[in-house]
């Protein structure tokens, strides 16, 4: 992100803020920003849901500020774990959702176990909810390693009359 984009992002935002309100003006303005050079810097920061998602039940779930800074931190960490920054596109979008699944499931796990003489019923609806989670992480988890075994190159080299694959 260079100056010129970082300058135009408070300008950006409020034409967002007023286009919210109803400005038709700035509704207009927006939709210029959205086709123009700075489109990338909205799209990246208002318009990253899955980012939008995360923070709020960041929020939700942690009250204190510092524990909410060193989940993300986890959480980045994580992404950087699995190969985020050199991944294709399609790969991040499924590593984002490893992340995500991730996050809830454990957001899940702790509020069950913070429940205080839970009802038979209240038992269940969370063993169920956890359960859905946990399908949920492990079909994102699937589908990342899905991914990447059949989208990695393969390299087959002959020497001779041997045959090797590699990757």
């Amino acid at each position: 992100m260079n100056e010129l984009t970082t300058a135009k992002m408070p300008d950006m935002w409020s034409n967002v803020e007023k286009a919210n309100r109803g400005d038709r003006q700035a509704l207009a303005a927006l939709r210029s920003d959205l086709s123009g050079p700075n489109a990338r810097l909205l799209l990246d920061s208002i318009g990253d849901l899955a980012s939008q998602v995360e923070n709020a039940l960041i929020k939700a779930s942690f009250a204190q500020t510092g524990v909410a800074e060193v989940v993300r931190a986890k959480l980045q960490a994580m992404r950087l774990e699995m190969g985020y920054d050199l991944a294709s596109q399609s790969e991040r979008l499924l590593i984002e959702r490893v992340v995500q699944t991730w996050l809830h499931l454990q957001v899940a796990e702790m509020h069950q176990h913070q429940q205080a003489a839970p009802s038979v019923a209240q038992q269940d609806y969370s063993d169920n909810r956890v359960e859905r989670l946990q399908k949920r992480h492990l079909a994102a988890v699937k589908m990342l390693a899905t991914f990447r075994k059949l989208g990695a190159p393969s390299l087959q080299v002959n020497i001779e009359r041997s045959q090797i694959n590699v990757g």
